[in-house]
């Protein structure tokens, strides 16, 4: 939900702003892979296989607390980057496990001195991309809970209605919470058994 809409872009809108000359790239780990989610500066013209991270580099830069620095060397990381004119770039991790991703910051000085003045910013922008899409799991995650609970509720009322009715005899309202709860369960079969 939170990459379809733009209230979680303030904060690399507010670096930008700081920052001018400074490029972003923001990619999150999909299931088929590392997935580009947000560019702007000299990358935004840039697709996301110009501007794929190898592997080996995503992975480094996950164990590493501060992520990875390029100087002067930048077509190693992105030959496009590069002929864009970007001498140096950060490639920063947020997020844990199954919502990880990278954000990728670049500049054209090849000593980087742009990424040095803006190093902690980047690091609050890594911890932003983290929250929000720990916050966006958590949201799906009740969403999905309260649609389990509420066909949960749903059932028992029927089944209460059910019991509750009037009916020729036990057999009857036995077989209307068969019903029910067979339904409910998308089961093939439904019985009970009664001692």
């Amino acid at each position: 939900p939170a990459a379809r809409s733009s209230w979680w872009l303030f904060l690399p809108r507010i670096l930008l702003a700081r920052y001018d000359g400074l490029s972003i790239a923001v990619f999150k780990r999909g299931e088929g892979g590392p997935e580009l989610i947000y560019r702007t500066g000299a990358l935004s013209g840039l697709g996301a296989e110009e501007l794929r991270i190898s592997e080996r580099e995503w992975e480094a830069a996950q164990h590493l607390a501060r992520g990875l620095d390029w100087r002067g060397n930048l077509g190693v990381l992105s030959p496009a980057a590069a002929s864009r004119g970007l001498g140096s770039a950060r490639v920063t991790p947020w997020g844990q496990g199954a919502l990880r991703g990278l954000v990728l910051a670049a500049e054209q000085d090849h000593a980087g001195s742009l990424l040095d003045a803006a190093g902690g910013d980047l690091d609050l922008l890594a911890a932003h991309f983290g929250a929000v899409a720990s916050l966006a799991l958590s949201l799906w995650e009740m969403q999905r809970s309260k649609k389990r609970l509420e066909g949960g509720l749903t059932t028992l009322h029927q089944v209460a209605s059910a019991i509750a009715a009037p009916h020729e005899g036990a057999v009857e309202s036995l077989g209307a919470v068969v019903a029910i709860v067979a339904k409910a369960l998308n089961a093939d079969l439904c019985a009970f058994l009664l001692y």
